[in-house]
C-alpha cells in the first residue's frame, strides 16, 4: 500500500497537485483538521490497524465539507454500497490507469462545486422557509383569535359561496334554528327561505353576486322544528366568497305586530264596552271617547270632543283635575266613584277607572265611567238584608264566624265569642293561636287553608275536650267572594252534636257487646258450677285443649288451669259471684301435657241456678306479638336514639358514632357481633370497617380486611336485590358451600347480613352475627335493623358529603386564586354589594380604600362609554333573552390609565314575579389581552403585506376540490397568472400536467380529509406558457372550526438544482460503466502482464534479470490467485486460507525447475480472512516460498518444502521450511531480523518486502537456519 501510494502520489504532483499522504485513518482525520488548504481527499478502504477508510471518511466529512473520493481495489458491491452511503464524489480502482485517476478527481471537483451551489440555495430556501413559517405562526395566531370571535359571537355569523351554499357559520345558528350546523354546513340556504320570501332574497343575492353590499334586508328561514325565525341581514361579498352578519328578530316582528293587533283590538274593544270610555289631556279637555260615553251623557260625540271634565262633573273645579290627576302615583290605576250630569240635568252616579299615562312625551288620562245607578240602589237593598241577617247570625246558637285567608277573625256572633269566655269584639283580628289550644288552633289554622287554596265548602266533625267531657261538633267551611269573584274570606258555622253523639256511642256500645259475645264464643267456653267443676264445654275449647266434651265433664278447673289450685279456683269463684263479672289471663294445660296462654272472661249467669260461663280465647300468639311489639318498640326507641345522636354528630365523628351504635344495638338485640363492610367493587374486594364484640367473643376484624368479593357472591347476589341474607342455622349450610366454611372458621352458628344501599346500590353491608348459640332473626327485627342500615347509610353519605363539599370549597376558593379574577354579588333590589380584595386590585386600591361599597361603586369606576352597554346586556339578561351577563369595559385605575375588564355573571336567585334577587359574577383584567389583540392586528396587516410583497416564495391557497382562494404576488411572478384570473379556478387544472392531475388531487384530499401536511414534493408545474418548471412545495393545511380545511402551498423553484442532480446522475452512471472496465481491465492485464513477464525472461540472456522477471511472475500469480478465489465465490470479501495456500505454493513452485520434481507438503487450518489480508498474506508467502525455491534447492539433494498456516485466536502462524542450506550466518545472527533489519548487505530484497508486509499487518519475521531455513511470520487475523 505504501508503495502504490508513491507512486499514486507522484502521478498527482506531475499533474500539478500538492499531496500529503496518510498511513492510518486517524492520521487522515488529523491531517483534515490541522490543514485547512486540503482542496480533495483520496481515501483507501483498509488502512491497517485503527479504524477503516469509510469510519475516517465519516469523521472527516463530520466537520468538513470537502470532496472525498474512494481509492480502492475492492469491487464487491457491499463495499461499493457503503462507501455510497458516505459520499458521492466518486469510486476509483487501483490501477486503472493515471487518466481514469486524474479524470475522476476533476469529476470530484466539478460534483463539489455543484454541491456547493446547492447548499447555498438551500440555505437560501430554508431562510425564506422558516420566514414562511414564521409567518404562518402569526396567521395560524390571528386565525384561532378570529375563530374565537367567531365562536363567541351573539350574531349569527355566515360564510357562503356566491352560488348559495353556506361555508362556514358560527352556533349561534344552531341556537336560533335547531339545526346542527354541521348539517347546514355544504347546503344551499336557499332551502330554508320561506317560500314566500324566496323571489326577495333571490334579487338580494343577485346584488351580492354583482359584488354589491346588502344591509337590513329580511327574511325568514326554517327552523328544526319546522317554525319560521325572521332574520335580518348585513352582507358583504368579496370575490366568490360572500360574508354575511344577521340577527335574529322574530321577537321585533311579533312585537310590532302584536302592537297593531293591539292597537285594533284595544280600538275595538273601546267602541264595543259596555262602559263609557274617556281620553283627556292633563286640564280635563276630551280628546276621544266611545259611543257609550256621549249617549250616557247626551251628546253627540263632535259635542262631547269639544268640552271639558268640568263641564259634566261637578265635583271637579275648573283647575282641580290637573292637580288631582299629578297627586296620584306614576301609572297607578285610580278607582272612585263621582256623579256626570246628563244634558238633561240629571244626575248619574259613576264609579271611574282612571290611570294617568305618558306616550311618547305626550300625557294622557285614560278614564272608564260606569253607570252605577243600579248597583247603588241594590247595594242599599242589600245594607238592609245584610244588617237583618247578621242580627240573625249574632244571636243564633250555632258558633258562627267570618275568617279572613290569613286566619285572622273578622266577624263573630255570641255564641263563639262565649264558647271561648270572651266577647265578640275582643275576638276581632285575632288568630285561632291567640284564643285556642295549639293543636286545635293548628288544625283550625290547615283547614282554612285548605278553603282558601282550593275555594270549595267542606264539612268537618270534630271531638273537643271541655269541661264537662268530650263535646262533638260537625263544622261547615265555605269560601265567600266578591262579585268580581275574588276570594274575600271564608265563613265557618258549627253545630253542637254531644247529646246526639252520646247516644250514638250508647247503642253502639251495646251493638259491640252484642258482637263481643258473638265473636267470642267460638273461641271456646264451658259452663261451671259452683264447686269449680265443668259442666258443659263447647267444641272449639275441646279442639283447643285436646280433651273431649266428655273428659271435660265433671273435671275441675284446677286440673286444666297451670296456676290455680283448688282453694285458688273456689275463691276467685266466689270473688265472681259477689262481683258478677271477672277477667284474667291465665294458661291452660292440653291433655298431653303442653301448655297454652289463654285470656278468660267469667260471668254469673243470671237465673243460672248458680252457674257461671267461662269465656277462654288462645291467646299465645297475641302474647308472643305483645313480647315482640314490646321489644321492637324498645328497639325503635333505641333506633331514633341514635338517629338522633347519628345526625347531630359532626362529620369528622362519623366513625366513632358508628361503632357506638353498632355497641347499643348488639347489646339490646343480644347478638355476640355487630359489625361493617365497605365494599370496592372496582378492586373487587370488601373490607370490615366497623366492628364490636360482646364479652368473651374474639373480634374477627383483622383477620377479614381486604377479602375478595368473588368469595362472597352468594351474598352480593342476594344484596344486589336489596334483600337480607339470613343464615339461621350455619350447621345447615350445604357442606360445600363457601361460605359455610368462611363463617365456620369465625365460630359463628346464625348470621344476619343486611345491604347497605346507596341510590339503589349495595356499597357495603352490616352484620349481626351469633357464637354462642343459634338465633332466630323474625321479619320484625329485620325490618327494624334495615332501617338502621339505612341510618347508617346516611351517615356515611353525610360523612362524604361534607368532604366532597369541604374539597369543592377548596376547589373553588383555588380555582379563584388561581383565575386571579375579582368576585362580586349584588343584591339588584337593594342595591347591595360584596367585592373581593382583587376586585379593588384590579383599580389600584385596596378594599378598605373603597368601603362601603354598593353598585354606585362599580359606576364611579367603569368608563362613562361603557355604562350603556353593560346596562343594555344587564336588561338582556334580566329578561331572559341571554344566560348570563358579560360585558367587556374600562375601569379608572388609581394611576390615571384605563385597565380593561370582562365582567361576567349570572342572577342566581329571582322573585316570584321574576325580578332579579341576587347576583353573582367576576371581573378580569384583560388589559394585556386587549394590548395583545391590538398588536396581532398590527401584525396581521403586516403578515398579509408581507405575504403580498415576498417576490421569491409563490403561495396559493385552495379548498379541498382545489378552488383558488389566495394567490400572490410571486405566484404570479413564477406562473404567469394573474390574482384575478387564478382565484376561483382549479389549481389542478391550472398548473398541473395532466398525468400527474390525479395524483394531485389526491394529494389535496387527502391533507384536506386528515387535517395533516404531507411531506414537501417536487413536481412539474406548467406555466400560463405553456412551459414547464421544477419546484419543491411544501404544504400546510389550516383548519378553523367550523369551516373546511384549507391547504396552503409554498413552491420553491428548483430547476437548477433538479438540472446539477441530473448531471451528477449522468456522472455515476458513468462511473459504474468505468468500473465494469477496469474490472475487465484488470483480469486481462494480469494476464497480459505475466506473459509478457515470462516471454521477457525467456528471451534475457541475463540470469538474475530473468529470476528478478520470475519473481515479478510469482508475485502476480499469487494476486491472480487471490483474484481468482474472492470473484469465484459469493464473498467477495474474504477467502479460504487453506485453499489459497494450497494452489498458490502449487502454483509458484511449478515455476521453478526445482518444482518438477517437489511435491510440497502443505498443512493449513481452515478459516478466512479478509480480502485485504489475505492479499498482504499472499505477498507473503508467495516471497518467502520463492525464496526457498530459488536457494534451497541447488546441492542436488531431493528436494523437501513444508508450509503449515493455524489460527490460535486471533493469531496466526505462517512457518515455510526446506532442507537447504538455510539462511546466510549474517542474516541468521542479525540481532534485528526477528522483524525489523532493514540492511540490504544481510537481506535480500524480497525478505525486506516480507518484513515490511508484516509490519502492515502488525506482525513479526523471525529466520532461521536448522538443517534448512525456517522462516516464521506471525500476525493478527
Amino acid at each position: 500500500e505504501a508503495l502504490i501510494a508513491l507512486a499514486e502520489r507522484s502521478v498527482l504532483e506531475r499533474a500539478g497537485y500538492r499531496v500529503v499522504i496518510a498511513r492510518t485513518g486517524e492520521d487522515a482525520v488529523a491531517v483534515v483538521r490541522s490543514d485547512d488548504s486540503i482542496a480533495l481527499v483520496l481515501m483507501d478502504i483498509d488502512l491497517g490497524p485503527g479504524i477503516d477508510g469509510p469510519t475516517a471518511a465519516e469523521r472527516i466529512l463530520a466537520d468538513h465539507d470537502v470532496p472525498l473520493a474512494f481509492l480502492s481495489s475492492h469491487i464487491e458491491p457491499d463495499v461499493v454500497d457503503r462507501t455510497e452511503g458516505i459520499t458521492s464524489y466518486g469510486y476509483i480502482v487501483k490501477n486503472t490507469g493515471n487518466t481514469v485517476l486524474l479524470a475522476s478527481i476533476r469529476m470530484a471537483f466539478r460534483l463539489h462545486a455543484a454541491h456547493l451551489e446547492l447548499v447555498r440555495r438551500k440555505e437560501l430556501l430554508d431562510d425564506a422557509l422558516i420566514r414562511e413559517e414564521h409567518a404562518s405562526e402569526q396567521l395560524r395566531d390571528k386565525s384561532d383569535e378570529l375563530d374565537r370571535y367567531f365562536d363567541a359571537s351573539l350574531d349569527l355569523l355566515c360564510i357562503a359561496s356566491t352560488d348559495g351554499r353556506l361555508l362556514r357559520l358560527n352556533p349561534e345558528w344552531e341556537r336560533t334554528l335547531g339545526h346542527p350546523v354541521s348539517d347546514l354546513l355544504g347546503q344551499r340556504f336557499m332551502d330554508f327561505v320561506h317560500p314566500d320570501d324566496r323571489d326577495a332574497t333571490t334579487s338580494a343575492f343577485a346584488r351580492l353576486a354583482d359584488q354589491q353590499s346588502v344591509e337590513g334586508f329580511e327574511n325568514r328561514y326554517r327552523c328544526a322544528d319546522g317554525s319560521y325565525r325572521w332574520i335580518e341581514w348585513r352582507s358583504k361579498p368579496l370575490g366568490s366568497t360572500v360574508y354575511a352578519a344577521a340577527r335574529d328578530v322574530t321577537d321585533r316582528r311579533q312585537a310590532l305586530e302584536s302592537v297593531r293587533r293591539s292597537e285594533a283590538m284595544l280600538r275595538n274593544l273601546m267602541e264595543n264596552s259596555a262602559d263609557a270610555v274617556q281620553l283627556l289631556d292633563p286640564q280635563g279637555r276630551f280628546l276621544d271617547a266611545n259611543r257609550v260615553a256621549h249617549e250616557m251623557l247626551g251628546y253627540t260625540r263632535d259635542e262631547l270632543l269639544s268640552m271639558s271634565i268640568a263641564d259634566i262633573d261637578p265635583n271637579y273645579p275648573a283647575d282641580g283635575f290637573e292637580s288631582f290627576w299629578r297627586a296620584q302615583p306614576a301609572g297607578a290605576s285610580v278607582v272612585f266613584e263621582t256623579v256626570h250630569r246628563h244634558r238633561d240635568g240629571r244626575r248619574i252616579p259613576v264609579e271611574i277607572n282612571g290611570i294617568f299615562f305618558l306616550l311618547d312625551g305626550v300625557e294622557y288620562v285614560y278614564g272608564v265611567a260606569r253607570d252605577v245607578s243600579e248597583r247603588i240602589r241594590s247595594r242599599d237593598a242589600l245594607s238592609d238584608s245584610e244588617r237583618r241577617f247578621n242580627a240573625f247570625l249574632a244571636h243564633s246558637p250555632l258558633i258562627t264566624s267570618e275568617i279572613a285567608p290569613d286566619g285572622r277573625y273578622l266577624w263573630v256572633n255570641k255564641a263563639l265569642a262565649s264558647s271561648v269566655g270572651m266577647q265578640p269584639d275582643d275576638l276581632i283580628g285575632k288568630r285561632f293561636r291567640d284564643v285556642l289550644p295549639e293543636e286545635l288552633a293548628d288544625t283550625f289554622a290547615e283547614r282554612i287553608a285548605r278553603v282558601r287554596d282550593n275555594p270549595a265548602p267542606i264539612q268537618i266533625e270534630d271531638a273537643i275536650d271541655g269541661a264537662d267531657g268530650v263535646r262533638h261538633f260537625i263544622t261547615t267551611l265555605f269560601p265567600l267572594f266578591t262579585d268580581d269573584g275574588e276570594l274575600t274570606s271564608i265563613g265557618a258555622i258549627a253545630h253542637d252534636v254531644t247529646e246526639r253523639e252520646r247516644a250514638a256511642a250508647a247503642v253502639a256500645h251495646q251493638k259491640q257487646l252484642l258482637e263481643t259475645v258473638v265473636a267470642t264464643s267460638p273461641d271456646g267456653f264451658w259452663l261451671f258450677d259452683a264447686g269449680g267443676r265443668i259442666v258443659e264445654a263447647s267444641a272449639p275449647y275441646c279442639a283447643m285443649s285436646s280433651y273431649t266434651q266428655e273428659e271435660l265433664r265433671g273435671m275441675p278447673i284446677s286440673e286444666i288451669d297451670v296456676y290455680e289450685t283448688p282453694d285458688d279456683t273456689r275463691a276467685r269463684i266466689s270473688r265472681i259471684l259477689s262481683t258478677g263479672r271477672e277477667v284474667f289471663v291465665s294458661r291452660h294445660r292440653r291433655k298431653n301435657g303442653s301448655v297454652f296462654d289463654v285470656e278468660v272472661s267469667v260471668a254469673v249467669l243470671p237465673d243460672g241456678d248458680g252457674q257461671l260461663v267461662c269465656f277462654c280465647r288462645d291467646i299465645t300468639e297475641r302474647v308472643r306479638i305483645e313480647s315482640e311489639a314490646k321489644t321492637t318498640a324498645e328497639l325503635q326507641r333505641l333506633l331514633m336514639s341514635l338517629a338522633v345522636r347519628l345526625v347531630s354528630s359532626p362529620p369528622d365523628r362519623a366513625d366513632n358514632a358508628i361503632r357506638q351504635m353498632l355497641a347499643e344495638v348488639g347489646e339490646f338485640t343480644g347478638v355476640d357481633r355487630t359489625f361493617v363492610f365497605a365494599h370496592d367493587f372496582a378492586r373487587g374486594i370488601t373490607t370490615n370497617t366497623h366492628e364490636w364484640c360482646a364479652d368473651g367473643v374474639t373480634p374477627e376484624m383483622g383477620n377479614l380486611q381486604a377479602v375478595p368479593l368473588d368469595s362472597m357472591r352468594s351474598i352480593t347476589d342476594v344484596h344486589r336485590h336489596g334483600d337480607a341474607f339470613v343464615v339461621p342455622s350455619v350447621a345447615d349450610l350445604p357442606a360445600d358451600d363457601p361460605i359455610r366454611e368462611i363463617l365456620q372458621v369465625q365460630g359463628i352458628q346464625s348470621l344476619l347480613l343486611l345491604p347497605l344501599l346507596r341510590d339503589g346500590q349495595s356499597v357495603g353491608m352490616i352484620g349481626f352475627d351469633s357464637v354462642r348459640r343459634e338465633r332466630v332473626f323474625t321479619d320484625g327485627l329485620i325490618d327494624l335493623l334495615k332501617v338502621l342500615a339505612a341510618l347508617l347509610v346516611a351517615v356515611q353519605a353525610r360523612r362524604d358529603t361534607d368532604a366532597t363539599l369541604r374539597s369543592e370549597r377548596q376547589r373553588l376558593q383555588g380555582i379563584i386564586d388561581g383565575t386571579n379574577v375579582g368576585t362580586w354579588e349584588w343584591n339588584v333590589q337593594t342595591g347591595e354589594t360584596v367585592f373581593n380584595d382583587r376586585w379593588a386590585d384590579i383599580v389600584g386600591y385596596t378594599l378598605d380604600e373603597i368601603s362601603p361599597v354598593s353598585i354606585a361603586t362599580w359606576e364611579r369606576f367603569t368608563h362613562p362609554d361603557d355604562l350603556a352597554e353593560s346596562a343594555r346586556r344587564l336588561e338582556e339578561h334580566f329578561a331572559g333573552r341571554s344566560d348570563f351577563y358579560e360585558a367587556e369595559c374600562r375601569m379608572h385605575h388609581r394611576d390615571g390609565r384605563w385597565v380593561w375588564v370582562v365582567d361576567r355573571g349570572r342572577v342566581v336567585s329571582w322573585t316570584s314575579d321574576g325580578r332579579p334577587i341576587l347576583m353573582m359574577g367576576t371581573h378580569q383584567d384583560i388589559t394585556a389581552r386587549k394590548e395583545a389583540e391590538r398588536v396581532l392586528r398590527e401584525r396581521e396587516e403586516r403578515f398579509r403585506s408581507l405575504l403580498d410583497r415576498i417576490r421569491s416564495v409563490p403561495v396559493q391557497g385552495f379548498d379541498r376540490d382545489g378552488v383558488v382562494h389566495y394567490w400572490n404576488a410571486a405566484s404570479e411572478a413564477l406562473y404567469g397568472y394573474t390574482s384575478e384570473e387564478a382565484v376561483g379556478a382549479n389549481v389542478v387544472d391550472l398548473l398541473i400536467p395532466d398525468e400527474t392531475q390525479d395524483t394531485v388531487r389526491g394529494r389535496i384530499r387527502e391533507m384536506a380529509d386528515t387535517v395533516d401536511s404531507i411531506p414537501p414534493t417536487e413536481d412539474w408545474i406548467r406555466r400560463k406558457d405553456g412551459s414547464l418548471v421544477r419546484v419543491m412545495t411544501s404544504h400546510a393545511v389550516v383548519h378553523l372550526p367550523g369551516k373546511a380545511p384549507e391547504v396552503f402551498c409554498l413552491d420553491f423553484d428548483v430547476s437548477e438544482r433538479y438540472a446539477a442532480e441530473a448531471r451528477v446522475a449522468d456522472l455515476a452512471r458513468e462511473r459504474e460503466t468505468l468500473l465494469k472496465e477496469v474490472q475487465h481491465r484488470i483480469k486481462n492485464n494480469m494476464n497480459t502482464m505475466v506473459g509478457l513477464l515470462t516471454l521477457q525472461a525467456a528471451a534475457l540472456d541475463s540470469p538474475d534479470a530473468a529470476a528478478a522477471l520470475h519473481d515479478a511472475v510469482g508475485r502476480f500469480k499469487s494476486m491472480e490467485v487471490l483474484y481468482d478465489q474472492l470473484y469465484r465465490t459469493d464473498d467477495y470479501q474474504h477467502g479460504s486460507v487453506a485453499r489459497y495456500t494450497e494452489q498458490l505454493v502449487g502454483k509458484v513452485a511449478k515455476l521453478f525447475p526445482a518444482g518438477a520434481h517437489l511435491v510440497p507438503t502443505v498443512h493449513a487450518d481452515e478459516f478466512t480472512l479478509d480480502a485485504r489480508t489475505l492479499s498482504t498474506y499472499g505477498l507473503i508467502l508467495n516471497e518467502l516460498v520463492t525464496n526457498a525455491m530459488k536457494y534451497a534447492f541447488n546441492d542436488g539433494a531431493a528436494p523437501e518444502l513444508s508450509v503449515s498456516v493455524n489460527r490460535d485466536g486471533d493469531r496466526v502462524r505462517l512457518v515455510v521450511r526446506d532442507n537447504g542450506p538455510g539462511f546466510p550466518e549474517s542474516v541468521a545472527t542479525d540481532p534485528t531480523a526477528g522483524g525489523s533489519a532493514d540492511s540490504a548487505a544481510t537481506s535480500s530484497f524480497g525478505l525486506t518486502m516480507v518484513r515490511s508486509l508484516a509490519e502492515q499487518l502488525g506482525g513479526t519475521l523471525r529466520i532461521e537456519s536448522d538443517h534448512g531455513a525456517r522462516a516464521t511470520v506471525e500476525f493478527d487475523a
